[in-house]
């Protein structure tokens, strides 16, 4: 079992990681004090970013009112696509 990043979470629902267009994983996103997590429903899996790893979030928004998901672009490291996010308040 991994440790958890966060100790207070902000916001947390159901989301699908876009890791490439063929390896898409379904599963939880959590924000909190201390980044990002994201924990894969089957088969296992994680992702966890720390808020000093990200450059910017940005929101796909359609419409004025459905938005599909979210982008994090991190230091260095490829964007990362969070598709599919209904988020709930802690």
């Amino acid at each position: 079992m991994v440790q958890a990043l966060n100790t207070k979470l902000f916001l947390e629902g159901n989301a699908n990681a876009m890791m490439s267009p063929v390896n898409i994983k379904q599963g939880r996103i959590f924000y909190g004090d201390q980044g990002i997590e994201f924990r894969a429903n089957a088969g296992g899996g994680y992702i966890q970013i720390p808020w000093t790893n990200i450059e910017t979030i940005s929101m796909e928004i359609f419409l004025k009112f459905y938005f599909r998901g979210f982008l994090s672009r991190r230091h260095k490291v490829k964007l990362l696509n969070l598709s599919g996010v209904k988020l709930s308040k802690r």
